[in-house]
């Protein structure tokens, strides 16, 4: 009954009324509600919230529910949070029926005080869940340990140093 050309839904688990991961249900649920939306001729933004798989990209395959919330919608939009340490969020299209859509190009954002999202960069989508090693802390301890070794081994008069040496000086020996 609103006037409002584009409607935004928050979320569509408010609308969903069964199992989500069913697919008969969903098949149920899009087609009532396709019904309604074609009728009114409006645009509508339903927010889906994903609780999948956060340790790795947004794709279609973690968007919650069966695989006919992928197919019966339009395209699918994800904004998620950075997860190695840097923070922030970022954006990325997973799909769109109509045109082909760069799912690798993730669209680093930060959110204004009006809660405006702002472009902040680009960055492959992959890059932002690199995991790095390095926690500034740097031991050299068992670097040290190998140098020594073949240090003695040299003043013993040995110039080469096999594997299977070491790992019985370092593996098997305490």
């Amino acid at each position: 009954k609103s006037d409002a050309e584009f409607v935004i839904i928050d979320s569509l688990s408010h609308l969903f009324d069964g199992n989500i991961e069913n697919s008969r249900d969903c098949v149920k649920f899009t087609k009532k509600f396709r019904k309604y939306v074609m009728k009114t001729k409006k645009t509508v933004l339903i927010v889906h919230h994903n609780v999948k798989s956060n340790n790795k990209p947004l794709d279609q395959e973690s968007i919650a529910g069966s695989r006919v919330i992928s197919q019966e919608f339009e395209y699918g939009l994800g904004i998620a949070n950075i997860p190695n340490g840097i923070g922030g969020k970022y954006f990325l299209p997973i799909y769109n029926k109509y045109v082909d859509v760069d799912n690798t190009l993730a669209k680093i954002c930060e959110i204004d005080d009006n809660l405006w999202f702002e472009n902040v960069s680009e960055e492959n989508v992959q890059s932002l869940f690199k995991v790095s090693s390095d926690d500034g802390r740097f031991n050299d301890d068992n670097g040290q340990k190998i140098l020594i070794y073949f240090q003695s081994q040299y003043s013993q008069g040995s110039y080469e140093v096999y594997t299977k040496s070491l790992e019985k000086h370092f593996v098997t020996s305490n």
